[in-house]
This record gives structure tokens, C-alpha cells and sequence, in this order.
């Protein structure tokens, strides 16, 4: 109490100096608080950096990755370029196949109409003929020969030889 009464001065300094340090120890710890808050806002800045670039080369992989589908998309459309060209000999091939399926059955069925004769021993002209199925084709035409060449000196039975002969106009 003396001193108070003695060093007013001092006492106004001291009460002074305390309300000052209060108040730089809020500041210091409300500027300790900032700072964590400042480093913890650049982490999370940094950290969507990071994303930003992980997703730009995830981007730039795709892109590389289409690139090399693109690459071998054109070696596959090179082999469909000759696969297409074995197409149209293969329609052919199979037209000229189901018309010989057709010939075949029409002439079996013709045959068969000639059965009677060959049970009854006869010996009919159709043996010693050829008949000749012409189907014409975009570059000549097809020629189904069919021969009957009977196997047995009685002629009752007999083998049909068919030869195929292609005519180009060439």
C-alpha cells in the first residue's frame, strides 16, 4: 500500500503493463491460431493442387490410352479390307453351290421318274447322254455336266458323273 501511495506513477504503469500484456498474449495466441489457420488453408491449397495435376495426367493417360486404341484400329481396319474382298467370291461360291443343290434334286427327281425303264430291263438313251445345266455368271458362266455312267453290264444300276466347268468370257 505504501508503494502505491509512494509511486503512483508506477502503479498506473503496472496496471498498464498488465492490460498491455493481456492483451498481447490474446494477440499472441489469436496470431498463433491465424498462422496454424494460414498453414493449414496452404495445405489444403497444396493438397488441391496435388488433385488438379493427378487429374491432368489421369486426363493426358486417357488421351494417350485412346491414342493407342486409335493405332490399333487401323490394323484391324486393314484386315477387314480383305476379309470384305473374300466375301463376294464366298456369296458366289455359295449361289453356284445352292444352284448345283437345286440341279441335283432336279435331276434326281427326273431320274426317278425313269425308274421304270431301267426295272424293266430297258435300256434308255439318257445313258449314253450328257446333260447340261448352263448358269450364267458375272464373268462367263457355269457349266454342271452330268453323266451317267452305268457300273453293271445289265444296266439297271448306274453312277452319275458330274463335272463342273467354268467358261470365262476372257
Amino acid at each position: 500500500m505504501v508503494l502505491w501511495n509512494k509511486y503512483p506513477t508506477l502503479s498506473n504503469n503496472l496496471v498498464l503493463n498488465i492490460c498491455l500484456s493481456q492483451l498481447t498474449l490474446t494477440r499472441l495466441v489469436f496470431n498463433i491460431i491465424f498462422n496454424l489457420f494460414i498453414k493449414e488453408v496452404n495445405f489444403f491449397v497444396k493438397a488441391i493442387n496435388h488433385y488438379v495435376e493427378a487429374f491432368k495426367r489421369f486426363e493426358e493417360a486417357i488421351n494417350l490410352f485412346k491414342e493407342t486404341i486409335k493405332c490399333f484400329e487401323e490394323p484391324i481396319n486393314h484386315f477387314e479390307e480383305p476379309i470384305n474382298q473374300f466375301e463376294e467370291p464366298i456369296n458366289h461360291f455359295e449361289e453356284a453351290f445352292n444352284q448345283f443343290e437345286e440341279a441335283i434334286k432336279y435331276n434326281l427327281l427326273y431320274f426317278s421318274t425313269l425308274q421304270p425303264f431301267f426295272k424293266s430291263g430297258g435300256y434308255p438313251n439318257i445313258i449314253n447322254s450328257n446333260i447340261y445345266l448352263d448358269r450364267f455368271r458375272p464373268k462367263g458362266f457355269l457349266r454342271i455336266n452330268f453323266q451317267p455312267v452305268p457300273f453293271s453290264t445289265n444296266h439297271h444300276n448306274f453312277n452319275i458323273r458330274i463335272n463342273l466347268q467354268f467358261f470365262s468370257e476372257f
